[in-house]
């Protein structure tokens, strides 16, 4: 889902947001407010944490030597996934700065009002 784009059925639950924290700051921040899921950003990291612990079990199974060698090449796959991401980013915002025409309108919103 596009950032500051929200579906129907977040609505009901921005409009309690803004009564709670105020119309503005919620519009201004909508893709805080959209994403905040306790519960998923939990599991997410049970999830992880058990990866993790799966890696640990592995690495321990191997010989130090061997074990090293492993986490050096997983970091240096890594660090390729995060230099192709920067490179993709830098490449798209290149591509938005260049273009012949600006879509920011400004603070302007037509959307459903989170105050009613």
């Amino acid at each position: 889902m596009l950032p500051g784009v929200c579906r129907p059925d977040d609505l009901p639950r921005l409009r309690v947001y803004a009564r709670i924290f105020g119309a503005d700051t919620v519009a201004k921040r909508r893709g805080y407010y959209v994403d905040a899921r306790p519960h998923a950003h939990a599991e997410n990291q049970a999830c992880t944490a058990q990866q993790a612990r799966a890696e640990i079990e592995a690495l321990r199974a191997l010989t130090p030597a061997v074990a090293v060698e492993r986490i050096d090449q997983t970091r240096a796959a890594e660090q390729a996934q995060r230099h192709a991401a920067e490179r993709t980013l830098n490449e798209r915002q290149r591509q938005l700065g260049s273009a012949p025409y600006s879509r920011d309108h400004g603070d302007r919103y037509s959307g459903p009002s989170l105050s009613r």
